[in-house]
């Protein structure tokens, strides 16, 4: 999922003069074009965006060809919480590439979905986190005074200016007023509304009545579970008979391509899209549009803070292989448990974004899958890896039966 390096492309293409008189804060040179301010480089490129969306960061981190990387100032711990919220918005309001932009294109429009904040946040990371910065901002239980990281304190000030404020009235990011009165209730609403599905958590700050209230709406996609297991299924059983000369082969091509189109129907019905053809011109005005963007912008930047050994992981002394270790340590630190299934829904939330969107833009159909995925031979098709790793983690993190 590269949200963040098409935040980073299109806030390049609206500022091809450097025209923002914020003072560079590090001073350092060389190092990137992106977010060039007084034509001082300070934060990545947009190919440097797309290796820090990578589960792998932090291998990619450690990879010598990237020597003079660590010296620049990180998009995410930039002193300037405003720019970074500009660039938000930059990216809401314009997403589209200009035609005179010599990048590569992204794979589609619109490189995020919902399903990706729902399984970043069925971690338990934002309770984590907030837990994190709650100490932070309120004590020295988890950092000392006598020994302050400024890139540590950019990205907790970052953290609380855009994630645990309310923002402005015109900003795009506000989903809360008297009628929408927690953002988590917001987010909650969102992914009920699109998948019929709950947070596995309840309210962390309400003991007495764990169990979070929120409003349900009657109309969702309860048989969101059911026909993406289905279509998960019906895969499987095309991939293990694609070399089935011999035995009866199950393969229904036309079934998966009707649970596809059962599957983008529901989808589109809630967004309020007519047809696949209409998503780009009608997703910046439709329904949920800024409950997702908003909410995969949150999840995005903590799941950042835990792909490598951040400044935060290793002031907490979280050091760790993986994503997922280094969230159970920080847990650890604030007496939270991550959900059992953490690894899983860290793994599954970039590929299940990329199908499901695919499927929305109508890219994903039966023809593809019999073309590219159940494919005869004797190696693994190339368009098979993402469903695969999609079959096999899901089917853990949920424990439905795949195959």
């Amino acid at each position: 999922m590269q949200l963040f390096s098409q935040i980073a492309r299109a806030f390049n293409a609206q500022n091809p003069n450097n025209d923002n008189n914020r003072q560079n804060p590090g001073g350092v040179n060389g190092l990137g074009n992106l977010f060039n301010i007084n034509n001082v480089p300070i934060l990545y490129t947009p190919a440097d965006l797309d290796e820090l969306e990578d589960e792998n960061y932090n291998d990619n981190r450690q990879n010598p060809a990237r020597i003079g990387l660590e010296a620049q100032i990180d998009f995410f711990t930039l002193n300037d919480p405003i720019l970074i919220d500009r660039a938000f918005t930059i990216t809401f309001r314009d997403w589209q590439i200009p035609k005179n932009d010599n990048l590569d294109n992204p794979p589609f429009d619109y490189p995020f979905h919902l399903i990706y904040s729902f399984l970043i946040e069925n971690t338990r990371i934002l309770q984590i986190f907030e837990k994190v910065l709650s100490h932070y901002v309120n004590s020295e239980v988890l950092t000392l005074a006598n020994r302050p990281n400024p890139l540590l304190q950019n990205w907790v000030r970052n953290s609380e200016a855009l994630f645990f404020r309310d923002p402005s009235a015109s900003s795009f990011r506000n989903t809360v007023s008297r009628l929408r009165d927690r953002e988590e209730a917001v987010r909650r609403n969102a992914y009920y509304r699109l998948f019929g599905m709950d947070l596995s958590h309840g309210d962390i700050n309400n003991p007495a009545n764990p169990v979070f209230q929120y409003q349900r709406s009657n109309i969702n996609n309860r048989e969101f579970v059911t026909l993406f297991s289905k279509l998960l299924t019906e895969i499987w059983q095309g991939y293990i008979n694609r070399n089935n000369n011999v035995s009866a082969n199950t393969t229904d091509i036309n079934s998966i391509n009707r649970t596809i189109g059962d599957l983008r129907d529901i989808l589109l019905a809630r967004r309020g899209i007519t047809s696949p053809g209409q998503f780009n011109n009608e997703y910046p005005n439709a329904t949920l549009t800024r409950e997702e963007f908003s909410s995969v912008i949150m999840m995005a930047w903590f799941h950042h803070a835990i792909m490598w050994d951040s400044p935060v992981v290793s002031d907490l002394g979280a050091e760790g292989q993986t994503s997922a270790d280094r969230l159970i340590k920080i847990g650890a630190k604030v007496g939270i448990s991550p959900h059992p299934n953490t690894r899983e829904f860290l793994e599954l939330a970039s590929p299940m974004a990329e199908l499901l969107r695919n499927i929305e833009y109508d890219n994903f159909d039966g023809q593809f899958v019999q073309n590219n995925i159940i494919v005869a031979g004797n190696v693994v098709p190339p368009g098979a890896n993402n469903i695969l790793t999609i079959i096999n983690l899901w089917e853990k993190a949920t424990k439905v039966k795949i195959k």
